[in-house]
């Protein structure tokens, strides 16, 4: 079985979660452009946001960002990269 789990993803990786980001929302919204670098910086900057890592067996698996909605949490994007899905990571994390 595998070990999932989630930790916060460093700003230092924001070129690693555009890259990964770009084709997840290509798969979403086809017809919307990709996000320009840079895009994802107010997750780090922006109070109430916060981007995690999803890793298994310490390997990167996808990402989660989370951001502050009426008072609560709010689950705003959730990616398991494509080689992973149906693993049952998503599921784990």
């Amino acid at each position: 079985m595998m070990r999932v789990t989630l930790s916060p993803l460093p700003r230092a990786e924001a070129a690693w979660l555009h890259a990964v980001a770009v084709p997840y929302f290509a798969e979403l919204a086809p017809a919307l452009d990709p996000p320009a670098p840079g895009y994802f910086d107010k997750w780090w900057t922006e109070a109430g946001r916060a981007v995690h890592l999803i890793s298994a067996n310490t390997a990167p698996a996808g990402f989660a960002m989370i951001g502050q909605e009426d008072g609560g949490h709010a689950l705003s994007e959730f990616c398991i990269l494509p080689a992973l899905r149906g693993s049952g990571i998503g599921a784990q994390a």
